[in-house]
């Protein structure tokens, strides 16, 4: 807008009309001149001011003809005349001032109020978002209401069928407020059938002991044994030779809180991987079937593997309760026997005519109690024996009779073996140093020697006398099975191990973390369905003593070795401590906000556009895969006929039942129904127009876990009930800078994904983001969109959180199918800084430091700041010399906390952009000053 310019009435054309000269040197001063350049925040429109404004009519008054007002030679203020001028200036100067304001309350970069913000928003048919409640889960603890039985009493006979629980849509749960807090009421958003089985649900935690003759230890149960170091065990592996093996026993190990006993066979064992078995999958059986133990263990546990669904709707179908199904197959997987990793070969054919082989050994680990020695281990050496001895002599009699005594030890038995000790038509046997009465038919022994080792079975045993090798002693004789290798042992130097022990092997644990997407249960459950929600909390691997919780969706359950094995929709975020992990399944999900009921009004047939308001506000709206990221819980009807909600009255028909929601700027919630021509009037009756809603909004919802725990309503058979995770999603209606920054990222989306830039202004617009960028990335395979949100306040958005994924199906239904994208949470990057400040001698010193402090951290807070932005040395010190009273700043300290400081002082601290690493996918950074530390401002003395 353009005028005449201030002066333009020259003092000597003054002078001329002014022969008093009482006004020489005023001219007219308005209108001003009105130029504004683009990006302004504040429109300048105003013509002139009160001072502006008199001059000018003082200089016309001056330069006006007419003979009255030549007389008037005064300019006093007092005077009537010039004080009517003045309030004539006054009242230009108010117009003005409100021309002005309202010409900046016109524009959304210039605009101030909210209400003139929401109504340019509504020009462009943009609604400004609700607000929408903060989303968590709850996991209910479910009583098991079968007692146990009594001592001495029958055991209970297995029930047919779960005891279930219904928790209803709508239960109530209360959180327990913190300081300045105030109670928060949440409510289940969908019905659940819980089971006290699956209040704490565990993975396996241990593996069938493997029988290897390769065993590095054995494991047996207890916390007391025979066995000590130094100890001979026999480990046999099937019927091969191949698959036996002895050790020494290094170490002994207790174990007391799993209750076990380690036995080292070699120093420094390594734990014993899971095996994983491959085994085939079971399909539906639809020939008649006879549930029992044998048809269990040949077509369920062992053999192959099931889908909990196939399984579930066989047992329907013939008629098997699955509880008794799931009770068997535990108790068959309790009494698992270890297993054997060496390829059964399996019994050979009989060879006709051939004689029957010897009896094979039973497979096992065994421990011998007894060290025993052959007879004539410890006979004298033979040359030590007299000549007569070995060679005999020859002697004359009485009568001159020359003699010959035969040698009584003719043979030398230091080379003996026990072959030559085997007596010709009895079964082989041995003799022992002395009587053992501890062995027993069919027991084993061990016969060692340099020359090799050799297991037999006892097939006699008895108690003799003996005397030979110039020794006697009552021996145990033992008969055995075979006589192979009896050439091998000497009597010298043969150790015998008898009296043999089979040690029970325990399970052994399993070392691998719980991670990624599979975890496999401590047993069967057949309850358990894909689809549902589950709780995985745990001990983190990586963070010890710390506990963390995820909720995880089923996509599919398996029955494998009889161990129920969870298949879920996406790995887990941690890894973790496998013995401290549980998984509750009695879990729902639940939104911020009370459910109330009332009668808005009584309908008007011949009202056009009739309104009602809710009595309760505010409207409690959830996240949804909608556009705007956000779903009313309003349901209203009319004469108990459901009407629903519209965006827009515009393209409704008249028989149309329809209605429209709008919101004031104070939060209060306003009904408009149709005029018969655009939406159905409602109809004419006594408070015929109801509605049922929720109420309760924003980041007041953001409860922290283990909040929720107060059941406000509470189900027959539910004991308890918590929030494992902390309630996020919530945000709160769009505030002044949001409406004009939103606004028109919906105008250049339209609610439609096609760009790059749609993919972000999208994102930014949705309830609950507060924060979005869209970048392209490589997958491996081709371009791909990546978008890094945050969300309100600068919270985290989980990928597995219900936020993220109604963005992502909002997207997918707004976007290009063929176009790949992901969403991920930015990756929070944090610095830490130091200064000194100069404060010059007018300033109190305290008083500069802490504007410093908060000017510092309010710039590089979230609200400030942009993804992948880095910082740098010269915008902090500018930044810092910015605050009046500071004269001089040098920085002390300015370094990424994730990195070492260095000096000098890099000139940028810089922040990663989203990206490909390692084949995963990583969101941008945000790269914040530490906000749980103030800045460290000193001041320079």
């Amino acid at each position: 807008m353009s005028g005449e310019q201030p002066g333009a009435m020259a003092s000597e054309q003054a002078s001329e009309l002014n022969p008093c000269g009482c006004c020489i040197g005023l001219g007219a001063a308005t209108p001003v001149e009105v130029f504004n350049r683009p990006g302004l925040s504040v429109v300048q429109y105003r013509v002139g001011t009160h001072a502006l404004f008199k001059s000018t009519m003082l200089a016309r008054l001056s330069a006006s003809d007419h003979a009255k007002l030549e007389s008037l030679k005064t300019r006093r203020d007092d005077d009537f005349a010039i004080a009517l001028l003045d309030s004539w200036a006054v009242l230009l100067d108010i117009l003005t001032f409100y021309q002005e304001r309202i010409i900046n309350e016109s524009y959304l970069r210039t605009a101030t109020e909210r209400r003139s913000l929401l109504e340019q928003a509504r020009l462009i048919g943009y609604e400004p978002r609700p607000g929408v409640a903060a989303g968590t889960y709850l996991a209910f603890t479910v009583d098991d209401p079968t007692p146990p039985p009594a001592v001495g009493s029958a055991p209970a006979a297995t029930p047919t069928s779960a005891t279930e629980v219904v928790i209803e849509k709508g239960t109530k749960v209360q959180s327990i407020p913190g300081p300045g807090e105030k109670a928060q009421i949440f409510e289940t958003v969908e019905t659940i059938v819980g089971q006290a089985g699956w209040n704490a649900l565990r993975p396996r935690l241990t593996h069938p002991h493997p029988l290897e003759p390769d065993l590095e230890s054995v494991t047996i149960p207890g916390l007391t044994s025979f066995v000590k170091s130094g100890d001979t065990m026999l480990i046999v592996a099937g019927e091969d030779p191949a698959g036996r093996s002895v050790k020494r026993v290094l170490a002994v190990t207790t174990d007391v809180k799993a209750q076990t006993i380690r036995l080292d066979l070699v120093p420094s064992p390594k734990p014993v991987p899971l095996p994983r078995p491959k085994i085939v999958l079971g399909k539906f059986i639809k020939q008649a079937a006879f549930l029992n133990d044998q048809f269990l263990r040949k077509e369920l546990v062992v053999a192959k593997s099931w889908k909990q669904d196939v399984l579930r709707a066989m047992a329907i179908q013939k008629r098997w309760s699955p509880l008794a199904i799931q009770a068997a197959i535990r108790a068959q997987v309790s009494v698992a026997k270890p297993v054997r990793s060496i390829p059964d070969k399996g019994e050979p054919a009989p060879v006709p005519g051939a004689q029957p082989s010897r009896e094979p050994l039973p497979n096992g680990v065994f421990a011998f109690r007894e060290r025993a020695a052959l007879f004539g281990h410890n006979a004298p050496k033979y040359q030590s024996l007299s000549p007569a001895q070995r060679l005999g002599e020859k002697f004359k009699d009485k009568t001159g009779t020359e003699q010959t005594v035969e040698p009584v030890y003719p043979n030398s038995w230091e080379e003996r073996t026990l072959n030559d000790e085997q007596e010709e038509g009895r079964p082989p046997h041995l003799f022992l140093d002395r009587v053992y009465p501890n062995i027993v038919r069919d027991s084993l022994i061990l016969l060692e020697s340099q020359a090799g080792r050799e297991v037999y079975r006892v097939r006699e045993v008895g108690e003799v006398s003996r005397a030979d090798y110039t020794i006697s002693a009552k021996v145990s004789r033992v008969e055995v099975d075979h006589s192979e290798g009896f050439g091998n042992f000497r009597l010298r130097d043969t150790t015998v191990y008898a009296v043999n022990e089979p040690l029970d092997l325990a399970p052994l644990p399993i070392s691998d973390p719980i991670a990624g997407s599979r975890l496999t249960l401590d047993r069967a459950d057949l309850g358990l369905k894909a689809g549902q929600t589950v709780i995985v909390t745990g001990e983190r691997e990586d963070l010890r003593d710390v506990t963390v919780s995820e909720a995880m969706t089923l996509a599919e359950v398996t029955l494998e070795e009889g161990f129920t094995t969870l298949t879920f929709g996406q790995g887990l975020t941690y890894r973790y401590v496998r013995e401290t992990v549980t998984i509750n399944a009695n879990v729902a999900a639940a939104t911020h906000g009370e459910t109330k009921g009332e009668i808005l009004g009584s309908g008007d047939a011949a009202q056009a556009f009739q309104q009602v308001a809710l009595r309760q506000p505010p409207l409690t709206y959830v996240s949804a895969p909608t556009p705007g990221g956000a779903a009313s819980t309003l349901d209203l009807w009319v004469n108990d006929q459901r009407w629903r909600e519209v965006s827009s009255l515009y393209g409704q028909g008249p028989t149309d039942r329809v209605y429209l929601v709008q919101r004031d700027d104070s939060g209060n919630t306003t009904v408009r129904f149709g005029d018969g021509a655009m939406g159905a009037r409602p109809a004419t009756g006594q408070h015929n127009i109801r509605a049922t809603y929720r109420q309760g909004l924003g980041a007041a919802g953001m409860v922290k876990a283990r909040q929720l725990s107060l059941l406000m309503t509470r189900p027959l058979g539910v004991r308890e009930v918590t929030n494992p995770l902390d309630a996020t999603g919530a945000a709160d209606p769009e505030t002044r800078d949001d409406i004009r920054s939103n606004a028109p990222l919906a105008i250049r989306t339209l609610d439609r994904v096609v760009s790059l830039r749609d993919y972000e202004d999208f994102a930014r617009a949705f309830s609950g983001i507060g924060k979005a960028q869209a970048t392209w990335v490589w997958n491996g395979t081709k371009r791909a969109v990546l978008i890094t949100v945050a969300g309100t306040g600068g919270a985290l958005v989980e990928t597995s959180s219900q936020l993220a994924e109604n963005l992502d199906r909002a997207i997918r239904e707004a976007g290009d199918p063929f176009v790949p994208f992901s969403v991920l949470s930015y990756r929070p990057a944090l610095f830490k800084l130091a200064a000194r400040v100069k404060v010059h001698g007018d300033y109190r010193p305290e008083q500069v430091v802490r504007s410093v402090q908060e000017r510092v951290r309010t710039a590089f807070a979230f609200e400030h700041r942009e993804f992948g932005r880095p910082v740098a040395l010269s915008e902090v010190i500018a930044l810092i010399q910015q605050e009046k009273g500071v004269e001089a700043a040098t920085v002390t300290q300015f370094h990424r906390i994730d990195e070492e400081p260095a000096f000098p002082f890099p000139a940028l601290l810089g922040a990663d952009q989203a990206r490909v690493g390692d084949g995963e996918l990583l969101g941008a950074e945000l790269l914040l000053l530490d906000p749980n530390l103030l800045p460290d401002i000193e001041v320079l003395s």
